[in-house]
């Protein structure tokens, strides 16, 4: 995969987030996914452990955006920097 097919799936992804879409979110992981937040100590298993904390993250804020500030591309990894924003 290019770095610039790597970029365009993320933005997908993040686009999918933005839009509050759990189906399209989570079809960017693999079955055998996990999403952990460490500093909550909270990991969730598979695409569904996965789509219960979006579906539980999107209905808590729904105008939340999440926005990248920065980028690093390498040949095999894509490192973001991003913020999540919540209306004011």
């Amino acid at each position: 995969m290019t770095p610039e097919e790597m970029t365009k799936i993320v933005e997908e992804h993040l686009a999918a987030e933005n839009r509050g879409d759990v189906e399209a979110a989570v079809s960017f992981f693999h079955d055998e996914c996990f999403y952990e937040l460490v500093a909550l100590g909270i990991r969730f298993e598979g695409r569904q452990g996965v789509a219960l904390q979006y579906a539980a993250l999107f209905n808590t804020f729904p105008d939340a955006e999440l926005t990248i500030d920065g980028a690093s591309r390498h040949d095999l990894a894509l490192f973001r920097l991003s913020r999540f924003d919540l209306a004011t």
